[in-house]
């Protein structure tokens, strides 16, 4: 990797783990203080999380209606991705023995 692509990419946000986890949960119950209090995880460190993702992906994950939240074709597309990526990480250990 040339210098150029090394500066670039150093300065980019890089996705955590621990976001496509609170996607994830946001996606599944559709309001963010619900995903919050079951991952026991503030509702502003989620909102944070989710807008991180949003602007690192340069895309709109969800329509925000109220507490509602409806995922846009890209969240679904994103979500797909996401949970089959914490599949895979929530494997290592087993594949690891």
């Amino acid at each position: 990797m040339g210098s150029k692509h090394v500066k670039a990419y150093l300065g980019r946000e890089i996705m955590k783990i621990s976001q496509l986890r609170y996607f994830c949960k946001v996606y599944q119950m559709r309001n963010i203080s619900k995903a919050a209090e079951a991952l026991y995880v503030s509702q502003p460190a989620i909102s944070t999380s989710i807008r991180m993702l949003e602007q690192e992906l340069q895309v709109m994950l969800f329509f925000r209606n109220h507490n509602r939240l409806t995922p846009t074709n890209e969240g679904i597309y994103f979500y797909e991705l996401a949970i089959n990526l914490l599949k895979q990480v929530d494997n290592v250990p087993l594949q690891m023995r």
